[in-house]
């Protein structure tokens, strides 16, 4: 962190410590008009304008999915399609499963928003790394 200027807000200044993952009931997490309105608040537009904004943004996202198979949000990370192979397993009840190959979501977020979350997520359990002595496992 170094010499930084005091009045400069950085991401663990802005989420004021109110993220803490899981613990979060499904009350708590933001819907999507609240969503917007926060948005709108920070970016100082109207909550209409925000709403086409994202509607527009999630229609090509969607486009650009089923064209290429994958989008990039700048600054935020990667959503691709990842193709998942033939699966056969037992069950006690049904006997044999199948279920066919299928293609599943996934999102890869950029490496300094990793960082990020992975050094606020030690500020917030009060945990740090520990680097083991060679030969130890």
């Amino acid at each position: 962190m170094g010499n930084r200027d005091p009045g400069r807000k950085t991401w663990l200044d802005l989420a004021d410590g109110a993220w803490v993952g899981r613990e979060k009931s499904r009350r708590e997490v933001l819907n999507e008009k609240g969503f917007i309105e926060s948005v709108s608040v920070r970016a100082n537009v109207r909550p209409d304008t925000v709403s086409a904004i994202l509607s527009a943004l999630i229609v090509e996202t969607v486009h650009q999915l089923r064209t290429r198979g994958i989008v990039r949000w700048p600054g935020l990370g990667d959503f691709y399609l990842c193709r998942k192979k033939d699966q056969v397993f037992r069950t006690a009840k049904q006997g044999v499963q199948f279920i066919p190959e299928h293609y599943v979501l996934r999102f890869k977020p950029f490496y300094r928003l990793q960082r990020y979350f992975s050094r606020f997520s030690r500020i917030l359990t009060g945990k740090s790394v520990v680097k083991l002595k060679d030969g130890e496992s």
